[in-house]
């Protein structure tokens, strides 16, 4: 694992280094480095939930500055927010749904002691355990549009694909951007090698799980969405459940 861990940093580092150089190029500012948040945890997980995500942006305000949400992510006050309480809930649902069995939404926290700190600890030991990638990661704002969404993925395809080469996960959640890569991949085939491999224009929907090589690929909703956390989470792995069990009743 330690090999593991070594490949990814080097790897990681040159590759936002080319990253931040491009979007420098471009006229891009305060650009936002993402990724695995916990490379020591990831490697040793049996699921590794990568969230493709939208944007992140500078909740200072402060214009030109970059930053790093991995770095914010591991801390209290750095994962604050329902989107990152979403992602928590997900990551546990995620990991304990079966074929056989759903998890239950209350259990989430696995503590007694529901105090807010105890709370924010096990909300932070849950996101040490997935990875984070936003497809635009400069000029974020609090309010996505798409048509510029789809300029980022466009320009940035090629690094996209690297980056989840990179990251190496087994489960990839995509929070309302699915139907955003696959409308790219569907009118240029030459992007279906360059983001997710294999024959991915074939995949059908925007709602839905499917196998894509060694990966489960999850269409769902953005984690900031408005929808009561609870029925969240039941689509999420209810959704899941019934993938894993029609899979292997076929296997």
């Amino acid at each position: 694992m330690k090999d593991e861990i070594a490949r990814y940093l080097e790897n990681n580092n040159l590759l936002f280094s080319e990253w931040k150089e491009r979007h420098k190029a471009q006229g891009y500012t305060s650009f936002i480095q993402d990724g695995i948040v916990e490379p020591e945890v990831w490697f040793g997980e049996s699921h590794r939930i990568l969230f493709i995500l939208k944007e992140a942006y500078n909740g200072d305000g402060i214009p030109n500055v970059d930053s790093n949400l991995i770095e914010e992510l591991k801390l209290p006050d750095g994962s604050k927010g329902r989107i990152w309480s979403a992602v928590a809930e997900w990551v546990y649902g995620l990991e304990q749904t079966t074929s056989n069995e759903i998890p239950v939404f209350d259990n989430w926290l696995g503590i007694t002691e529901h105090t807010n700190d105890a709370y924010r600890k096990r909300k932070c030991d849950l996101l040490r355990k997935c990875a984070i990638l936003n497809v635009k990661k400069s000029n974020g704002v609090n309010g996505s549009d798409e048509s510029d969404l789809r300029v980022y993925i466009e320009e940035d395809a090629d690094l996209i694909r690297k980056q989840i080469e990179i990251i190496q996960p087994t489960i990839i959640v995509f929070g309302s951007t699915f139907h955003l890569i696959k409308d790219m991949i569907e009118t240029d085939l030459d992007k279906r090698y360059r983001i997710l491999g294999d024959d991915s224009s074939l995949l059908p929907n925007d709602r839905g799980c499917y196998s894509l090589g060694n990966k489960t690929l999850i269409a769902y909703y953005h984690p900031a969405n408005q929808y009561p956390a609870t029925l969240n989470f039941y689509g999420l792995v209810g959704m899941y459940h019934n993938f894993l069990k029609t899979r292997s009743e076929i296997v």
